[in-house]
């Protein structure tokens, strides 16, 4: 019995409309910007959960998805970023930072043909010089090995 109602009142609490989240947009922001400052502090383990919990309330939050695949990086565990930074670009096709590590991972992988379409992709965004730069001399080696 007492079993039986602490399921019941476990339940009510989780189901309670007093205890569903409100997500507005300034809320989500101020999680992703925790996240953003645990993984600065070099908690990313912690990060990953506060992105996490802005992904589950904003599936379409892309700099929470690339947080995510950054915050594996910084783990060790790139197979595990590899696809939220892919969705990063997904959801937000314009952002240079995303498509650079994506085409790193792309090369850790050793998914050449991957890494090479990406890396184009990269440099068609416009020019940026240090990152351009990079970004050519990674192509030009990856093109050198696909020969």
């Amino acid at each position: 019995m007492h079993k039986y109602l602490f399921r019941i009142i476990a339940l009510a609490i989780i189901f309670s409309p007093l205890n569903l989240p409100v997500f507005g947009s300034n809320h989500l922001v101020e999680m992703f910007q925790e996240g953003v400052r645990l993984s600065n502090q070099g908690e990313y383990q912690k990060a990953l959960n506060v992105y996490s919990e802005v992904i589950a309330a904003d599936p379409s939050y892309a700099a929470a998805h690339l947080g995510i695949g950054i915050a594996y990086i910084n783990l060790k565990k790139p197979e595990n970023a590899l696809p939220y930074v892919r969705r990063a670009t997904e959801l937000n096709p314009r952002n240079r930072k995303a498509f650079f590590i994506l085409a790193r991972l792309y090369e850790r992988a050793d998914q050449k043909a991957n890494a090479i379409k990406t890396w184009e992709h990269f440099l068609s965004l416009g020019p940026e010089a240090k990152y351009g730069r990079i970004a050519k001399r990674h192509l030009g080696k990856l093109s050198e090995d696909a020969r």
